[in-house]
């Protein structure tokens, strides 16, 4: 392809600019990478600027500082037994868990406080942890000044569950909450966002490789080119009735999800031959 044709042009392209996406931006950013992120609503975060603001990361640094222990072996039973509750089985090899569904979790416990201390340390996040139990007949007293910090996990009744508070990770009091220290680590180490960007398109060369984005910009067609790699960080699809309707069973009422997320990625990564998993799980209540 001409270089003239592209109206975008980067080492590595981001799609969503959630907590993932930032993450993969900043990160690749901090190892010296150009980078761009594409955004398809008018205002940066995705669901992640709607949640509680908080990251729930077992055995985080934090905890680990104020002398709290998250047990391998427990945690990733607590998280199998939550995760899957039908296949679960103490005393299996995987827990009674597909294999793959097994590793998946063990490796978010083996990884997920590497990936917020590489963050911290790159200086995109200021994060802590407070162990200590709500008070519930002063909840505003919380010394965090998060509340969240002191809700028990779902399932903290369980056997399993050996630690059920301090896995939530939050801004201390004072700093800027989690979406906006993205914006500024991203800022300052030279990201660009686009915004209003819906991708429909996925570009590849003649050995079949991505090598950049089909975007549209209100009715204006753009071509996006990576010369490193393609990220995709948009998998909602809660907004879409379609795909709700074939992978989530029993009605929905609401969703926190961004009105962004209708399935974009479902769909291209499916044609570019993306295996998907865990379509069917959600946070339901």
């Amino acid at each position: 392809m001409a270089d003239d044709l592209f109206d975008f042009e980067a080492d590595v392209l981001v799609v969503g600019t959630g907590g993932a996406g930032f993450s993969a931006a900043t990160t690749a950013a901090a190892e010296g990478a150009s980078v761009i992120m594409f955004e398809r609503n008018d205002h940066i975060g995705g669901t992640t600027g709607a949640s509680g603001g908080t990251a729930w990361i077992p055995n985080n640094a934090s905890l680990r500082a104020q002398g709290k222990e998250d047990p391998r072996e427990d945690a990733i039973a607590y998280m199998c037994r939550l995760s899957f509750p039908q296949y679960y089985c103490p005393g299996h090899p995987t827990l009674g868990l597909p294999e793959k569904s097994y590793e998946l979790i063990a490796n978010f416990y083996d990884n997920g406080y590497q990936a917020i201390d590489y963050l911290v340390d790159a200086g995109v996040l200021d994060v802590m942890a407070d162990t200590r139990p709500l008070d519930f007949e002063n909840p505003t007293q919380m010394p965090s000044g998060n509340l969240l910090a002191g809700f028990p996990d779902y399932g903290a009744e369980l056997p399993e569950e050996r630690l059920p508070t301090g896995r939530h990770l939050f801004p201390p009091p004072g700093t800027p909450g989690m979406v906006e220290q993205f914006e500024n680590g991203a800022a300052a180490k030279g990201v660009e966002i686009a915004m209003n960007r819906q991708v429909t398109g996925i570009l590849r060369n003649d050995e079949g490789e991505v090598v950049g984005l089909e975007l549209r910009y209100g009715h204006i067609a753009e071509l996006a080119r990576a010369r490193k790699g393609v990220i995709f960080a948009s998998g909602g699809f809660a907004h879409d009735e379609e795909l709700v309707r074939r992978y989530i069973p029993g009605r929905i009422y609401g969703t926190c999800a961004t009105l962004g997320a209708r399935g974009d990625f479902v769909r291209l990564g499916a044609d570019a031959g993306a295996k998907l998993a865990n379509m069917g799980n959600a946070w339901l209540k």
